[in-house]
């Protein structure tokens, strides 16, 4: 069913996105990835992250995040990339920051059971490896990411851009 944009901004007008943050973790060629519930996408696989909190930096917010949800410590923490994204079944608009870091130290647990159920390491040179249930937003964003991967890992820490 295709949704009509103007009735749906109309009915939303005053509302403003939402600022979120996912984490690609590097852990030797592998990435993280959370299977999510009680959220838009429940029953996908996506990356670590959640919301970017008021008066919190970037960095502050990938590390607050992967702790909270991981345990894992991680470094080495840069920008790969945004997406604009529309919810509409859910009625949700999320202003999506994907940042790139590195694996530093620990076992990664489901910390919050609340929001994430299964935690599984993904080859991220293998496409055919993404599962079938990734958020279609993350597989995009992880396609871009590993294209990308190379280069970002590249840039100093805390280069952005």
């Amino acid at each position: 069913t295709k949704i009509n944009k103007i009735t749906y901004n109309h009915n939303f007008m005053g509302q403003r996105p939402k600022v979120g943050v996912g984490v690609i973790i590097n852990r030797n060629d592998r990435v993280l990835l959370l299977k999510r519930q009680n959220a838009h996408g429940e029953g996908t696989w996506s990356f670590p992250g959640g919301h970017l909190e008021f008066n919190e930096g970037l960095e502050e917010c990938v590390e607050r995040e992967v702790k909270e949800e991981t345990g894992l410590k991680i470094k080495d923490v840069k920008f790969a990339g945004i997406t604009n994204d529309i919810f509409y079944k859910e009625r949700e608009h999320y202003i999506t920051i994907f940042m790139i870091c590195n694996y530093e130290s620990g076992e990664a647990e489901i910390k919050e059971p609340e929001k994430s159920y299964r935690n599984k390491m993904i080859n991220q040179l293998n496409k055919s490896g993404y599962p079938k249930t990734t958020v279609q937003f993350h597989r995009r964003q992880l396609e871009i990411a590993f294209q990308r991967f190379e280069e970002v890992k590249k840039k100093p820490a805390g280069v952005l851009i």
